[in-house]
């Protein structure tokens, strides 16, 4: 996470880049989302949909495994530093992880 949200920045801006490499989107929270560490701003993996109006809908990806929510997610949900949770129905900011994975199911 610190190599997305610091290293890959930095490198891609000494070489010109003027955005962040990951786009971000706002999104509805489908659920409440707590955070686990209070005094940092959080990222966790997330699954990032379309509903029926055309407004992207985001959740955490809940999985016991740490490599299978890295592998699945197309999101990443950030929770601000301070923040002990966001609640359902939030318009929250989504990074979306990656070129294929830009326009999730439903577009």
């Amino acid at each position: 996470m610190a190599f997305l949200q610091l290293a890959l920045p930095g490198i891609l801006r000494m070489s010109g880049a003027r955005q962040h490499p990951l786009p971000t989107v706002p999104a509805r929270l489908a659920e409440d989302v707590k955070s686990q560490h209070r005094n940092w701003t959080e990222f966790k993996d997330a699954v990032l949909s379309i509903d029926s109006v055309g407004t992207y809908c985001v959740r955490a990806y809940q999985s016991r495994s740490r490599l299978q929510a890295i592998a699945c997610a197309n999101g990443l949900l950030c929770i601000p530093e301070g923040a002990e949770s966001l609640g359902s129905g939030e318009i929250v900011p989504v990074q979306l992880l990656s070129w294929e994975r830009r326009r999730p199911a439903g577009l």
